[in-house]
Formats: C-alpha cells, structure tokens, sequence
C-alpha cells in the first residue's frame, strides 16, 4: 500500500481512497468494549508455519514465517512472500501454503510492522533489500523465488538489481513502481471521500469481525491472523488501536525508488488486477446506491485516473522487461491472492514450470 490519501489514522498510507484496508474502522467508529468485558477466548493460528525472528542489524529482528516445503522440514526451491505495505507476512497465512508440495515456503514481515522490530531508520529501499538478503543469509538459503504483493514490488526490483545472484525469479502481485514518479502523480489524483460503507460495533467486536470486515472490503477472505498482527485488541476482543505498523508506513513510502525494470535479469511475472466493471469493480464492498451524485462523480474520476497511471506502468514493464510474463486479472481486486487465489496459484505455477 501507499501512501495516496492524506486521511487521518491508517487512511492515510492507502492506495485507492478508503477502502482497501484498514482505514475503514476509524478510532471514532471503534465499538466500546462493555462494561463487563469478558475474556478474549485462547486462540491459536491455524496456518501450518513455524514463526521465528532473525536478526538482519544491530537491535533489529524480522518475524519470518516458515511453512516448510515437501517434507515440512526441508527440501524443495526457496519461494518467498513479501508482504504489502501495512501488512505482515501473516496475510498469506491461507495462500502461501498451497506452494509446500513443490517449494520450500517463507513470509518475512518488513521492519516496522507486526512482530518485527520497529527501529526509527531504515526504511529506505536499499536497506529493506539488505533485511531480506540477510534472512536468505540467515536461513542458509542462496537463490529464492521472491513473491511480493503492493508496495513490495519496490524491494523486489531492488534485490533483483543490486543482488541478482540471489533471485531465482520474481513475481509481482499487484505491484508497480512505487517510486518518486509514482508519489508525484498521486498528488494530483485526489482520492474520493465517503465511500466507506458504515462500520456497526459489530465489525469491531473482535478480531475475528475485524478479518469478516475487511473480507468484504477486499472481495476475499482477510486471514484473522493479518488482524491480530496489524491491531491491538482488548482483554476482551474488541479493537483498540492501530499496531506499530501505522508510523512506519510513511517512512517506507517515503523510501521507495524508482523500479530499474531495464535492469533486471531474473524471470519475472506479473500479476495486474483489472476492472471491466468500473468504479463497482474498483472498489469492493462498496454500496454505490447510497452515495449522492457527487461521491460518485468523485469516485469515477479517481478510478479513471489511477487505472489510466496502472495501464501506463503495465506498459512501462513491458517495453523494458520484453521477456517478462504480464498476466491481467479481470474483477480481481488490489489483493488478487486474496480474491482470486486459485487463477494466482495456477499463473504462478505455469511460470515457474519454466524456472530453473
């Protein structure tokens, strides 16, 4: 995610408006916990990883998830997942593991957000490059297939330029150039307000209304371990405040380079979500019936000017990456692993067949 609508709390580092994520539940809009708050009943995650923290600088540790490969402790090509901005390694929790009878899998959690470390610098592409290097070096690992939704695509197109040597192949989620150019056409692409449908305390009442919400944000089941990451819950499960990610979020926007398409050298595919269905498709979970006439006009005109910037970074790649796979997902959303998981398994499996 970016950093596209200057909105308060968590809006404010989103790519498309208000709706993708996780500026939907406001602090104002937050259920109060009842006066005789019960206890958040024991839970544990049901994704089969193993979760451990790798130091990647002096005081800095990066959560890593590891979903083992073909014999849950070992063999099989490294692949792994790189997360969007304000998510952790968590929101792949139900994707990633479909990948386990070939790969051996992993999910790192950027700097700054869930369980890693959350140091005051270090945001910057080159050191994000570096934190993910490390862990290769840290788990032994030489080349990996790198996987990374939004914002991610920023830290692989690094890696891939400054440590060719370590990418076995590249696939981009959703992910464009998050660059300088990119954070100057947003100001002029003004995102619309009041598209967010009403938030009941229902949707605050726990964790898992939390994931239910975003779910149907998002068109796609929304892990409710991603909500127990990015959020701080109550004693008795009601949503309290946004997790340390939120403060991050600027720091690595503002940290994002320009993507050297030109010279990566390393397979790549990309996976670009579409949207015959107009601004309905845009945004998900949206009731357009509700809004007045000028929401929706905004609305449209956002939608016009961002698809028109995402058809001219597509372009982009494939005038300098010629021999790269571009696949577009039509009414597959911003979180295409989440939306359409099946049609992203199966791309994502073709390509690699070729890998080698």
């Amino acid at each position: 995610m970016t950093d596209d609508e200057a909105a308060p709390s968590r809006c404010g580092a989103l790519p498309r408006a208000v709706l993708t994520v996780a500026c939907l539940i406001t602090i104002g809009s937050r259920a109060p916990a009842s006066a005789q708050a019960s206890a958040m009943p024991p839970w544990s995650d049901p994704s089969p990883h193993r979760v451990a923290r790798v130091t990647v600088a002096p005081d800095v540790q990066l959560e890593v998830l590891d979903w083992g490969g073909p014999t849950r402790g070992g063999s099989g090509p490294a692949l792994v997942f790189l997360a969007g901005l304000g998510n952790t390694a968590h929101v792949f929790d139900a994707f990633a593991p479909r990948f386990r009878d070939r790969f051996h899998v992993y999910g790192i959690t950027r700097r700054g957000n869930g369980a890693s470390s959350a140091p005051d610098s270090g945001y910057d592409a080159a050191t994000r490059a570096r934190d993910v290097v490390t862990v290769l070096d840290s788990l032994h690992l030489g080349r990996a297939v790198l996987i990374g939704h939004s914002i991610a695509g920023d830290e692989l197109s690094k890696i891939a330029v400054t440590y060719p040597q370590r990418v076995r192949a590249l696939v981009y989620l959703d992910a464009y150039d998050n660059g300088p150019a990119r954070r100057e056409a947003m100001r002029a692409i003004v995102a619309p307000r009041g598209l967010a449908p009403p938030v009941t305390p229902g949707d605050s009442v726990s964790p898992a209304a939390v994931a239910a919400f975003y779910g149907r944000m998002l068109g796609g089941a929304y892990p409710e371990s991603e909500a127990r990451a990015t959020f701080v819950f109550g004693p008795d499960g009601h949503l309290q405040a946004d997790g340390p990610g939120e403060k991050s979020w600027p720091k690595v926007s503002a940290g994002t380079e320009a993507s050297a398409y030109k010279k990566i050298n390393a397979p790549t595919l990309g996976l670009f979500a579409i949207y015959p269905g107009g601004t309905t498709d845009f945004f998900p979970g949206v009731d357009f019936a509700r809004l007045d006439d000028s929401t929706r006009a905004a609305a449209a005109r956002y939608f016009t000017e961002m698809t028109a910037w995402e058809q001219k970074n597509r372009n982009r790649i494939r005038a300098e990456l010629p021999r790269a796979v571009l696949v577009e997902l039509p009414h597959a959303g911003h979180y295409v692993f989440l939306t359409q998981p099946d049609r992203v398994e199966r791309e994502i499996r073709t390509f690699l067949e070729h890998v080698h």
